[in-house]
């Protein structure tokens, strides 16, 4: 489990051989989401959980960074939540990356979920979280960007 946070790449692979890709990503998710922030109170792992998921197009890890990243967003219970609130939740998990890429695809796979969860629009903001009725735009896919 330590490995993760030096070579999350090679720790996932090595745990998931003969896996399918979806198994693989699918166990890597469940791995970060029950171990962040902290791995057995040894080290963060959410900065190198980020990356991971993370990976651009044209890493050799890509293809498990995006399953794991899909997988990772499903996780998050979304729906009937105000946006703020789902929002919350799921960075709680994470430390958002440096890389204005990175924060991308992160957060449009989270988007796509909570479209996903909420088809109906953007449920009511609370009058808590001190933000107006957010509007969901139809039509509008989170599989777009790279």
């Amino acid at each position: 489990s330590e490995r993760f946070v030096t070579e999350p790449v090679s720790a996932i692979e090595n745990i998931t051989t003969g896996s399918s890709i979806e198994e693989s990503g699918a166990f890597a998710a469940s791995f970060i989401y029950w171990c962040s922030p902290k791995l057995n109170g040894v080290q963060d792992i959410r900065t190198p959980a980020i990356r991971f998921l993370t990976e651009p197009k044209g890493s050799p890890s890509r293809v498990i960074s995006k399953a794991s990243r899909k997988a990772f967003v499903l996780l998050f219970e979304a729906r009937g939540l105000p946006l703020l609130a789902a929002l919350r939740g799921f960075l709680r998990r994470i430390v958002m990356p440096g890389e204005a890429s990175r924060v991308c695809r992160i957060l449009w796979d989270f988007a796509g979920h909570y479209a996903t969860e909420n088809p109906q629009g953007v449920p009511p903001a609370s009058k808590f979280d001190g933000q107006d009725n957010d509007v969901f735009v139809p039509g509008l896919s989170h599989d777009s960007v790279r």
